[in-house]
Formats: structure tokens, sequence, C-alpha cells
């Protein structure tokens, strides 16, 4: 029994915590914080890994993502000798002999885990490389045409060929699917008829067979023999007439063509060729394709393609990658061609991980930091409240560290809640603060682990704090000097300019001898998180420091409402916490600040980067004048732009752009800043001739000049400017206001419109409706750095963003333990001072100020600090120094005003929590208070 009295305070410990839940919360909630980043960073790596892999399988068209077997069928011949006869018995390439080589392929592709199962394509004709690397068809049939020549086709069948194409017309059964341009070889249209026949050009059996019924001499072992040539049933070389029963458009043309198809380029001439003609693709059904494709003298093109069922994971790309490697191992046969790039998007991928490593773990490190800081101040404040039980606990020989473990065993629940609440709110928060919500199968292995290490670090700082603190209780105080006049921030502030000093400013990751086939990842520099973290502690200790040293100045006069009276005394009283919690609200604020501002400063600048390349926003090129449709101006800015390349000013090659000079700026928005001078108002400058404004090159000067358009001179006064937008081939630019335009002019390189829009998808899908029998070309800034080395670069700030936010719990954290410490003390003083007239609101209006004091007083020392941080790394922003305009520096002030409101909320429920635990104090409670 006696045992079971002294093991009492240790088997209630788990469920004493509770009695008091301001401290519970506020222990599970940093408990919360440090495990998030933790487990995030494995999350975060994944993540970024796999959409690395998604966006280069989104952005890659000339290979599928899986992979491509290629090999070709071929006719043969059996040879029968009969004295001095030998006949040779043709057959073309049959569908039994495909059939055994798909079904070995198959097989080996049945290792492979998450593919979809195996989409066939078969073209008549073969592929030869020619030096320039383009594989060019070799065409082996021909479309009789209205003349009755015979023009070249492409014929082919693919699996699902009519859902992979623009209909037009027909219900697509068996027989021809006809391209939309074949109108200038026959007027054919469906339910009409087409004759196909084959072509032997280059015609691998041309030279071994003879025509049947024709015998040839040749020499054999005993002498002349006479040489015959005999067909197979059905696999003659003759005209096959087909039924056109389906048009399409053509393959070029239209974007379900380009998204099913353009992986086939080599083999169906889709897209723009290096030499020859264009040739029309005829789609057949799979009995027609061998009616044709099965004759003598044809060669086949096989190509099954093995896509993955899903976007992979990183893990999951590697062992598709392994697995074709072994297929192509196993399938070895010298005609048969294995093609993926799963190897280099796998590459690609770990070299986005490791440009993240460094950054995203020095992000991680310092919130747990901060958390289990939080921790280590609960410890502390559960010594003093329970200081009489440990007291009396130590004075029967209960040691320090068993009064650790005691605290350890208290806390344990809130800290197990806060972990596992930790690691839920991270993983099922990724689609939120996450680039992708795939994740390789290990990563939530690995963030659990992570998650477990940071909670059990929390219990043991519990422990180790709460023991270092009960010595107090029975050893005899230790004489030790004052430090804290020490300048401590003389630490991290030395660490961050050794952070500035040694590391070097790296905006790129190569995969050393690969970088040719893998590329190269852009990366922010690390001193842009490393340093931050560092300068913002120093910068917060400092701000710490000058509000001690205020607070315990002398005051002259004390404020005249007795709620400032109260909150002054309050905050000078406990000056020591008052000076962390303000360092505790500006850390998170300053980092939180400079995160938002250097995420959209760094993704501004690539945009702007962008912008300057092309123009603006998307820009379409026509070769007539077109009529801006005006469903276009409600999407964004919208300017008309006439470009003539190829001139000369000034003895310099330039591009002349004849503008809109109210529009063009507001659309072509970094045309200022390029310029580093107001377009508008240069172009419309009283000079006596043409106003222009020049730039892109050092040799155009200030100045007159005159420029030779195509049918037209203009006499220029020249502003040269450092450079402008839409630079074509290194060419300068030239802008003319578009009222000097003369009206006839031989050449005009394009008809264009600017557009500056935040839809740049609505702005194609518009263009392409509105103008679907027009030729025009279309570019977007989007697309120019989507999936390219730049895409990646912001993702690390954006995690510095969303821990710096999540860090900012810890203010509320802190207010609940401050508000707890405080309690008892100022519950005594409370019952008193309303025994002698103090009103509710009065006290409620003291806590408003004590806290909102201290919270105003911190998010306006952190955002200073962040206005700091943002003036000192801005140089670093920038990932691509040798683009203009350099450094676009964006500030998102809505963020200040939300931050504003939360401060407000924030204050607002402390002070009502705060006076809502006072205020039901009752003069026999605190008479009993032992604390």
């Amino acid at each position: 029994m006696a045992l079971l009295d002294r093991s009492l305070p240790w088997s209630k410990a788990p469920v004493l915590l509770f009695r008091r839940p301001g401290v519970a919360l506020a222990l599970a909630a940093a408990a919360m914080v440090a495990v998030v980043p933790a487990a995030g960073t494995p999350l975060l790596l994944s993540a970024s890994q796999s959409d690395s892999i998604a966006q280069q399988i989104d952005d890659q068209c000339v290979v599928p993502s899986g992979s491509d077997v290629r090999f070709p069928l071929e006719g043969s011949w059996q040879e029968t000798v009969e004295g001095d006869t030998v006949t040779r018995v043709a057959s073309g390439p049959s569908m039994e002999e495909l059939r055994e080589r798909v079904a070995e392929i198959d097989a080996e592709a049945a290792e492979i885990p998450g593919l979809s199962p195996v989409e066939r394509t078969y073209v008549i004709g073969h592929s030869v490389t020619t030096d320039s690397g383009y594989g060019i068809p070799e065409i082996a049939m021909g479309l009789r045409t209205d003349s009755g020549d015979l023009a070249k086709v492409f014929v082919a069948y693919r699996d699902g060929a009519p859902g992979m194409v623009t209909q037009i017309d027909g219900d697509f059964g068996p027989g021809a699917w006809i391209p939309d341009d074949l109108g200038s070889l026959s007027e054919a249209g469906v339910g009409d008829e087409l004759e196909l026949a084959p072509i032997f050009e280059g015609s691998p059996l041309e030279d071994m067979l003879v025509p049947p019924g024709q015998g040839e001499t040749i020499p054999g072992e005993d002498g002349p023999v006479t040489l015959y040539t005999e067909y197979e049933d059905g696999d003659a070389p003759t005209g096959v007439t087909i039924p056109v029963t389906g048009e399409y458009r053509t393959l070029n043309d239209s974007d379900l063509g380009t998204s099913h198809w353009c992986h086939l380029q080599d083999m169906l001439q889709f897209d723009a060729m290096p030499e020859g003609e264009w040739v029309p693709t005829v789609l057949v059904d799979e009995e027609t394709f061998w009616r044709l494709g099965g004759q003598v003298e044809q060669r086949v093109g096989v190509i099954l393609t093995y896509e993955l069922a899903a976007t992979p994971t990183v893990d999951d790309a590697r062992e598709a990658a392994a697995g074709f490697a072994a297929m192509e191992s196993a399938l070895e046969t010298g005609d048969t061609e294995v093609t993926t790039d799963l190897p280099r998007f796998v590459a690609r991928a770990d070299l986005v991980g490791e440009s993240l490593r460094l950054p995203v773990a020095a992000v991680g490190a310092a919130a747990v930091l901060v958390g289990l800081s939080i921790v280590g101040g609960a410890a502390l404040l559960w010594t003093r409240r329970r200081r009489i039980e440990l007291t009396v606990l130590a004075g029967r020989g209960v040691s320090p560290a068993a009064l650790g473990g005691k605290a350890a065993l208290e806390a344990m629940p809130a800290l197990l809640l806060g972990g596992v609440a930790g690691y839920l709110l991270c993983r099922y928060s990724m689609p939120v603060w996450a680039p992708s919500d795939l994740i390789a199968v290990t990563a939530p292995r690995d963030a659990a682990y992570m998650a477990a290490g940071v909670t059990a670090a929390a219990l043991l700082t519990v422990a180790v704090v709460a023991a270092r603190a009960c010595r107090r209780l029975t050893e005899p105080a230790r004489a030790h000097r004052n430090l804290s006049w020490l300048p401590w921030e003389l630490v991290p502030a030395g660490a961050a300019v050794a952070a500035w000093t040694l590391m070097e400013p790296v905006t790129e990751v190569t995969a050393g001898e690969a970088s040719d086939r893998v590329g190269v990842v852009s990366q922010l520099p690390s001193r842009v998180f490393v340093v931050p973290l560092l300068a913002a502690i120093a910068v917060a200790m400092l701000v710490a420091r000058a509000a001690r040293w205020y607070w315990n100045r002398p005051r002259r006069r004390d404020p005249r409402r007795f709620s400032g009276f109260l909150a002054s005394r309050r905050i000078r009283r406990d000056r020591w916490a008052s000076a962390v919690m303000l360092a505790a609200v500006a850390v998170p604020t300053a980092l939180a600040g400079y995160a938002i501002t250097a995420s959209a400063s760094a993704g501004a600048t690539i945009d702007a980067q962008a912008r300057s390349e092309i123009g603006s926003d998307v820009v379409v090129s026509f070769d007539e004048p077109q009529t801006v449709p005006p469903e276009l101006a409600e999407l964004g800015r919208v300017t008309e732009v006439t470009r003539i390349d190829g001139l000369t000013l000034q003895g310099t090659r330039v591009s002349a752009l004849f503008v809109d000079s109210e529009t063009f700026a507001r659309t072509a928005d970094t045309a200022d800043l390029l310029a580093d001078t107001d377009v508008t108002a240069a172009l419309d400058g009283d000079t006596g001739s043409v106003p222009a404004v020049a730039g892109g090159s050092d040799r155009l000067q200030d100045g007159d000049g005159r420029i030779t358009l195509p049918g037209a001179e203009l006499d220029l006064t020249v502003s040269a400017v450092p450079d402008l937008p839409a630079k074509r081939g290194g060419m300068p630019v030239v802008l003319i206001d578009r009222e000097h335009m003369p009206d006839e002019l031989s050449r005009i390189s394009g008809y264009q419109f600017w557009v500056r829009t935040d839809r740049p998808e609505a702005v194609k899908d518009l263009i392409t409706t509105e103008f679907s029998d027009v030729e025009y070309r279309m570019l977007t800034a989007f697309e120019r750095y989507q999936g390219t080395p730049k895409h990646s670069v912001t993702k690390a700030v954006e995690y510095l963003l969303w821990v710096s936010v999540l860090t900012a719990v810890v203010v509320v954290v802190g207010m609940l333990l401050q508000l707890e410490s405080r309690s008892a003390a100022n519950r005594r003083a409370f019952v008193m001072m309303r025994r002698m007239g103090l009103r509710s609101g009065v006290h409620r209006m003291a806590l408003l100020r004590e806290i909102g004091g201290l919270l105003v007083a911190g998010v306006v020392s952190g955002l200073v600090i962040a206005g700091l941080l943002v003036a000192v790394m801005r140089p670093d922003f920038d990932v691509d120094t040798f683009r203009n305009p350099g450094v676009v520096l964006d500030v998102p002030v809505e963020s200040v005003g939300y931050l504003a409101a939360v401060t407000v909320v924030v204050t607002v429920a402390a002070a009502w929590f705060g006076h809502a635990r006072i205020a039901a104090a009752r003069p026999s409670e605190v008479l009993r208070e032992t604390g």
C-alpha cells in the first residue's frame, strides 16, 4: 500500500495536465508546430520530384510517357529448285507473324508494373535517318488522283484512332478515313471510294523478284537456271478500292491530333519536315490495313506504345525505367528498338530534389527548433505552477531526474496528440502547400519517422528542462555571473554574415557529365533561405534587448487611464517574458513577410523575363490584318502591333514595331522596365520628324536616322534606350507609333495581337475558336518557361512561406503560456481590485492593451525586419542574370492587411480568454491558491 502511495504522483501524471487545458493546448500546438516541418521535409521533396516527372511527361511530345517499341515487318519468299528451274513463292507481311512478335513483347512488358494496355500503330513504309537526325519515312503507298496518277500518302492504322482525331464527317466505319487536306489530290468524300496502290520505290525485294509468269535466267551452281516468281494467295501487289467512311481534321491542325499523334511525327510526317513536300495521312481500319500492308514488297512499320497508366512517382518511374531497360536487353534482335525517356525524367527529378534538399532542411530545422523552444518554455511554466508539490516530493528524496520524468509523463498525452495532429495535418494538407499530392510510397513512412523523432525530442526536452529547473528546489543556488548583458544577438548575426560570405550564389544545379541529357535545374541560392533565418533571429533578439532596456527605465509619468497603467505594470513586471513574446512575434512575421515577397518577386521576375522575350502574356501573329474580337478585351488588355523584321537603322539590323502608343505600354508591361523610361511619352514627343524608341544594342544612339521600309522610307528622331521587348534573333527593336506607318508596304512580318492577361488558356481557346479558318501563330509567356529549368525556382520559397505561417501559431501558443503563467497572480490582483471597484470593462481593456501592444510591436518589428531582408537579398531573387529586366520586386500589400486582421483577431481572442479565466475567480479559490 505504501508503494502504491509513493507511485501515485507518477501513475496519475498523464491526466494531471488536462486540469489546465490552456497549458495542454499550448503544448499540443507547440508539438504540432515542431512536427509539421519535420514531417513535411520528405513529403515536399518527394512531391517536388513527382511534380517534375509529371511536367516532363506533359511537356514531352515526341515520346510517350512509357515506351515505344518499334520493329519492321517485311515480306519473304520460299525457294524451290526443280532441275534448271527455280521458283520463288513470295508473301507479304502477315498478321500471324505480328501476333507472335507482339505476344513476345507483351510478355516482357507484363513484368513492368503500372502500364496501360498496349496501343498498336501500323504504318506502310519504313523510316530512314537523315544527317539532320530526322526520321524521313519512305513512302510505299499511293493514292489514285482524279488525273489518274499515283500521289504519295501515308496509310496507317492505330488502336482507337477515331477517338484521337477531330471528326468532321462520317461514322468512321470500315474503310478509309481521309484528312480534310486531301482535296488537292482527290475530290472524294464520305460515301465515295478511293483507290490505293503500292509504289515500288526503294522496295527491299525490288531486285530479288521478277514479274510473275516471266522467267529470268540467272547463274546457278551447275550452270544457268531460270527464275520464276509466284505470290501467295492475296499477297499480289495490286491496287485496292476502299470506301471512304470518315473525314477528320488534318493532324497538324488539330489539338486532339497534337496530343495523341505527335510522338509519331517521325513516322507520319506529323509536323513540319526539314525536307520534302507535305504528304497526307489516310487512316484505315485493321482489316483494310492488312489488305494493303500484307502485299508483297510492302514494309510495315509497327509501333507498340506502352503508356504509364497514371502519373508516376519518382520511385515508380525509376522502377519502370529499369523494366524497359530489361525489356530492351531481352528483345535485342537487331531490328527491335525500345525507346523511353524515363531514365532522363528520373535523373532530372533527382536533380530537382537535390536542389531543394538544403533550403528545405534549413527551413524545417529552424521551425523545429522554434517548436522545441516553446515546449521547453512550457516545461519551465510547469515547474513554476507545481513548485510546492515538487518541493514536497524533492524533500522526500525524489531526484530531479525523477521529477523531470514526472513532467514528461504529464506532458506526454498533449505532446503525442500534437505530434499525431501535426503529422496528419502535414500529410493531408499537401494539396494546399505541396506542388503535387503524388508522393513515393516511402515518403509517408519517412515523414512518420521524422514526426516520431521530433515528438520524442519534445518529450526529452520537457524532461531535461524540468529536471534542471527542479535542481534548484533542493540544491543550494550556485553563484554565477549574470551573462544576459553579453550581446548574444551577435552569434546569429555573425553566422548570417558567415553564411552570406561562404555560400556562393549558385543558381544552377547540374548533373555533371549527364547535363547534356538531363539539363540543369535553376534554384535560388541557398543563402536566400539560410541568411534570412539567422538575420531575423539576430534582429529580433536585438529588438527584445532594446525593449527590455526601455521597460527597465524609470517612467517619468504613468498613463492617465487605469487600463494603460495596469497593462504597463504587467509588461514591466515580467519584462523578460514580454521581450521573449515580442521576439516570438517578430521572427515568424519577418520570415513570413520575407517569404511572401521573395516568392512573389522570384515568380514575377521569371514571368517578366518570359513576357519580355515575346512581348506580353500572349502574342498572336497573322499573315493578314484581323479585327480584335470584342470578347478578347474582356480577358485582358489588348494592343495591335504590326511587325517588320530585317530592316536597317543607323547601320544596325533591327525589327520595327508599329504600335498604338496609348495601349502599348500597358499591354507590354515590361517595355518601361526594359527601356528604363516612359515609352509612351517618348513616342508622343514633338520632334518635328517621326519619334521612335530604339533599344537592344549599344550601336543605336540618340539622334536622327532613316529607316528603309519595304516600299517606303521614314525619317526618325531616335530615342535610344537600354532594351525593348520582343527581340527576334537578337535583333534590336524600334518602336514607332502606328499613325506613322505608310499605307502601302510590300512586306509585313506579322500582324499581331499582344494580350496582357492572367487567363492565357482562355485566350488560346478564344483565338482557336474565332480564327479556326485563318493561319496564325501563337506564343504564350507561361509556356516559355513551363517545365524548363526555371519552373521549380519558387517551390522552396513557398515552403518557407507555409512554415513561417505555421510557426506564427507559436504566437498564439506563447500567448496561452504567458496568460497561464500569470494567471495566479492576476487572479489574486483582480479579486482585490474588483473589491476596490474595478469594472470588468477596464480590466478587459487592460488585457487588450497589454497583449495588443506586444503583438503590434512584434508585427511592426517583423515587417521592418522583412523589409531589410528583402532589400539585402533582392539581387539573389533573379536566377537568370543574363536576361532583362532583372529583379521585379512584387510586394503583396494584401498580405499586410491579412496580417493586421489576424493580429486583431488574436489580440481580442487572447484578451477574452484571459479575462474569462481571471474574472471567474472567487475569493475563496484565491485564498486556496497554492501557486
